[in-house]
């Protein structure tokens, strides 16, 4: 993910850049490193998930949402 942006920041380079990493890629530590990343090469924020898996359609039943300090 973050070479696949550093590739877009090189294509526009004046344009905000919002990333999806979707649920961090399960690790928090993993996830802080690819947010590590995103920011040292521009992104301009960062999309994380917030449910449990398996996720559903934010507008369909059953799904659940992770207690904040496991986010």
């Amino acid at each position: 993910m973050v070479a696949f942006v550093h590739r877009l920041r090189g294509a526009f380079p004046r344009h905000h850049l919002l990333v999806d990493i979707d649920d961090g890629y399960v690790d928090p530590e993993v996830a802080c490193h690819v947010v590590e990343g995103l920011e040292r090469i521009g992104a301009s924020g960062v999309i994380l998930e917030d449910q449990k898996r398996p996720r559903r359609c934010g507008h369909a039943d059953g799904k659940q949402v992770l207690p904040l300090e496991e986010d």
